[in-house]
């Protein structure tokens, strides 16, 4: 089903995605289990490239590399995100990598213990997307 490119509200932004989180609940809105109104795109988190902000954004700008979690419709080809939703990707860490990372924290990056956990590291963090070749434990 095509639609629209969403268009940003003034605090919002539009990343174009380039990978999306898969968990059990995406499941469970596909087998109706959870019921939500139709049409629906399932995905809550993902990875991508922000495509165009809203008038009053303030942390992100076109271009950047970001992260989120908590953002329906992320297996779309774009996701609109509230700009608090979303946290800087740093680039030594890779697109399948920020997606596996249960973001965001407190500090408004990837930083600490998932940090760790989407860099390689083996405590717990979760299977997402990226799979363990990507580092998502």
């Amino acid at each position: 089903m095509e639609v629209p490119v969403p268009q940003p509200k003034p605090a919002e932004a539009v990343v174009k995605v380039a990978v999306a989180g898969v968990n059990s609940i995406d499941g469970y809105f596909r087998d109706g289990r959870y019921r939500t109104p139709l049409p629906f795109i399932p995905g809550q988190e993902g990875a991508g490239v922000v495509a165009a902000i809203g008038a009053q954004t303030k942390t992100v700008r076109w271009g950047d590399r970001v992260a989120w979690s908590g953002v329906l419709g992320s297996y779309a080809e774009f996701v609109v995100s509230a700009e608090e939703h979303l946290v800087p990707v740093p680039a030594a860490i890779s697109d399948e990598q920020a997606a596996c990372v249960d973001g965001p924290w407190p500090d408004g990056s990837l930083s600490g213990e998932r940090r760790a956990q989407a860099e390689g590291g083996r405590d717990g963090a979760g299977a997402r997307s990226g799979g363990r070749e990507s580092g998502c434990y």
